[in-house]
């Protein structure tokens, strides 16, 4: 679990710990007796320097599953990021939209079509026009790759 401050230093010196610089930004790492591991820090400032996008650091500064976030225009089109969990209601888009799944593992679900199982590194795309939603067991993260005008809940 990751969780975000504005003073992770205060906190460093709370549990005696040192504070690690990381590309995503600073933090640290807190275990309890069981061996459970939170990280507590702050998100670097700069998560677009020079043309460059950490992805991990955006998708932990997601605030709730199922709330994109842009991450960057290609030509026509926008390269979002989304946090998954749950079922989200079926819909579809008069365009294809395009999953690559960043983290975890979620499956699509197409409207007489087989499901689509993917893990970290899967690509899959949802052809224009068909009714799909994707559900996640557990969080996972994804790639988004549509055209700006495309609207979560479809069109």
């Amino acid at each position: 679990m990751y969780l975000s401050v504005e003073d992770v230093d205060a906190i460093a010196n709370e549990f005696g710990v040192e504070v690690e610089d990381n590309p995503w930004g600073r933090d640290i790492e807190v275990r309890d007796p069981d061996g459970n591991r939170l990280r507590v820090g702050r998100p670097s400032d700069v998560s677009r320097a020079e043309g460059r996008i950490s992805v991990d650091a955006v998708a932990r500064e997601l605030p709730a599953p199922w709330q994109p976030r842009d991450l960057a225009k290609v030509n026509d089109a926008v390269v979002r990021i989304v946090r998954l969990i749950g079922e989200f209601p079926r819909h579809h888009h008069d365009e294809g939209e395009l999953f690559l799944c960043w983290e975890g593992s979620f499956r699509i679900e197409m409207q007489g079509r087989d499901d689509k199982e993917l893990r970290a590194g899967d690509l899959f795309v949802v052809a224009a026009g068909v009714e799909h939603r994707p559900v996640a067991d557990d969080v996972a993260h994804a790639l988004l790759l549509e055209a700006p005008e495309t609207q979560p809940h479809g069109n």
